[in-house]
């Protein structure tokens, strides 16, 4: 496939409603290895978005694709393994199945981490090699450091990369 431009958007509160919907489809992705159930109404119950209008070191973003809305992510400035501040932290990154292995999600994430510099964590689901593979490759293009894969002492079903971008 061609090279697509990705463009992101920083996402106010009035895209909310958007970013619900593109976390359900995240959460049914998720389903398979981290064990989200539907509830009555059909929609998964998650809390991946908490903060994201009210903490000022979240920081959510869409992403396009030749215009056409193409996925999600959530930047923390907080880490989850040790609660250090001064680290950046990928907690959700989602591409729709259009535009995955199309290049969108690498650059969607090369953006991201040059916009946030400084140390960062990276926690993809331990035994979804699709994730694994593809951030362990994206934090070894974008990284300015030593990239370190650690065992995530506060989840079980994910490692940590960690890495600083200049």
């Amino acid at each position: 496939m061609p090279d697509v431009s990705v463009r992101l958007v920083a996402v106010g509160e009035d895209r909310r409603r958007t970013l619900q919907n593109l976390a359900q489809l995240y959460l049914h992705d998720l389903s398979r290895t981290g064990g989200w159930d539907l509830r009555d109404d059909g929609t998964f119950d998650g809390n991946l978005l908490d903060g994201c209008w009210t903490e000022s070191r979240r920081h959510p973003f869409l992403f396009y694709a030749a215009e056409s809305l193409a996925g999600f992510a959530v930047v923390d400035r907080r880490s989850h393994d040790g609660g250090r501040e001064d680290v950046w932290d990928m907690a959700e990154f989602f591409v729709v199945n259009r535009w995955r292995r199309a290049g969108v999600g690498r650059s969607a994430a090369r953006q991201l981490l040059s916009a946030f510099p400084g140390d960062w964590e990276v926690r993809p689901f331990r035994g979804y090699q699709p994730a694994e593979r593809f951030w362990s490759s994206v934090c070894a293009e974008a990284a300015s450091s030593e990239v370190v894969i650690d065992e995530d002492q506060s989840r079980a079903d994910a490692r940590i990369i960690r890495f600083s971008v200049d």
